[in-house]
């Protein structure tokens, strides 16, 4: 494990680049304030995540299997005249829309640390994650479990025809995530800092 003066420089450095992120309008602000509880809490560092995302990409298989070629990616509510201008995209494959639940990731100081936050995150939805990764820090993966992947063409052979209840199902992947962001929002705005130390 890194020291801790070692630790609070590293946090220090990514609190820099969030800012520097959201001047540019990299930064998901969806998920903004969950970052800014995480943040505030002495043994956490955020470093990256998205409250949800719809992903459009050309590719033989689902997202995970091959992530293909990304055609389009967007965090707000998809619309019917969206997904025409999606379809007018020449796919040299299955052309796909992957709605994708929020996913956090979170470098903590210490295994006790993340163990923590990965219990109160199942507590609202992050069923999915726990630790990926235990070199010099502790980096723990929050993930929502919602999902889900359309195939919406063939190459130029579109393969959907109700674009409307294809926009809600995507649509609702991102609404459940955005609730499960905001219930987590509640509990850690419940927690001041030294609750926190006593709990952990």
């Amino acid at each position: 494990m890194i020291s801790s003066r070692e630790w609070f420089k590293r946090k220090r450095n990514r609190l820099k680049r969030i800012e520097r992120d959201k001047k540019i309008g990299y930064f998901d602000e969806k998920i903004d304030e969950l970052v800014n509880h995480i943040n505030r809490l002495p043994d956490y560092s955020t470093t990256s995540s998205c409250s949800g995302r719809v992903i459009f990409y050309d590719s033989d298989a689902p997202w995970g299997f091959d992530h293909g070629d990304v055609l389009a990616k967007t965090h707000d509510l998809v619309t019917e005249e969206y997904l025409r201008q999606i379809l007018q995209k020449e796919v040299k494959r299955i052309l796909w829309a992957s709605a994708q639940g929020p996913i956090v990731h979170v470098a903590c100081r210490d295994v006790s640390s993340a163990s923590w936050l990965n219990k109160m995150a199942r507590r609202v939805g992050f069923k999915h994650g726990g630790v990926i990764s235990l070199e010099e820090e502790v980096v723990v993966e929050l993930r929502a479990v919602d999902r889900v992947d359309i195939p919406l063409k063939h190459r130029d052979i579109v393969i959907v025809n109700d674009l409307k209840i294809v926009a809600e199902i995507l649509n609702s992947v991102l609404i459940k995530g955005w609730s499960i962001v905001s219930r987590f929002c509640d509990i850690l705005a419940k927690i001041d800092e030294y609750e926190y130390l006593r709990e952990k």
